[in-house]
């Protein structure tokens, strides 16, 4: 692999690695919550979704080819095939051809797939996330960080947040995820979908679906793995 192009971060290998090393599915602006799984069929695990092997960094189109400029890289960047079926192209299209922040993972000089893009937001230099995970929606706003057994949630009414405790995570099967926590009394439950999400107010995409379910409400959005260990 070229200099360039190494990855930016490496993460913590474990059980699910493997589970996310595939290109995300294509579907698009279903926010529709993923369907609700039996306590026969959750089974404990470790930890939640993991990226796989990743570059991160800006995709911009040059022509009718992609361009990756990695984060910190000191040259002009290199230009990749878009392994992806058209997908990664018509991302770059859709959300800003002079330039995307974008979380692709890469086989040789060919882009097998994008897992995050977006024209605005993080800087490519603070992704992935330093907490295990982060959540958002949007209408109403909402925004999670799982770091280990902590699950941290934000509203416009609680911008300094509020801390779920006692978290831990569950596997329905190889695409679905649970975790669950607690605030006192309260409980707090983040499901999860491996499934391309959009962002329903800046059109940027992820590698998973979510639901929040807090005070007996269901909220949809879309999820990051970050590189935070549990």
């Amino acid at each position: 692999m070229p200099h360039a192009l190494r990855p930016s971060w490496r993460p913590l290998t474990g059980c699910l690695a493997s589970l996310l090393a595939a290109a995300c599915g294509a579907a698009e602006n279903d926010t529709t919550p993923a369907a609700d799984t039996t306590p026969a069929q959750i089974t404990a695990v470790a930890r939640g979704p993991i990226l796989p092997e990743v570059v991160v960094g800006t995709l911009r189109l040059v022509g009718p080819a992609l361009h990756l400029l990695p984060c910190g890289s000191s040259d002009s960047g290199n230009t990749l095939e878009d392994g992806t079926g058209g997908d990664a192209t018509g991302v770059v299209q859709e959300l800003g051809p002079d330039g995307v922040t974008a979380i692709v993972t890469l086989s040789g000089n060919q882009i097998t797939s994008l897992q995050y893009a977006a024209p605005e937001g993080p800087g490519c230099e603070t992704l992935p996330p330093d907490s295990e995970l982060e959540a958002r929606g949007q209408e109403p706003f909402w925004f999670v960080s799982v770091s280990g057994s902590v699950a941290t949630v934000r509203t416009p009414e609680e911008p300094d947040g509020v801390a779920y405790a006692a978290g831990h995570w569950s596997m329905a099967d190889s695409v679905h995820w649970r975790y669950e926590a607690r605030s006192g009394a309260a409980p707090l439950v983040l499901e999860l979908t491996r499934e391309r999400c959009a962002d329903g107010m800046s059109g940027a995409r992820y590698p998973l679906k979510a639901t929040l379910t807090r005070d007996g409400v269901s909220m949809s959005g879309c999820a990051l793995p970050g590189r935070g260990a549990p």
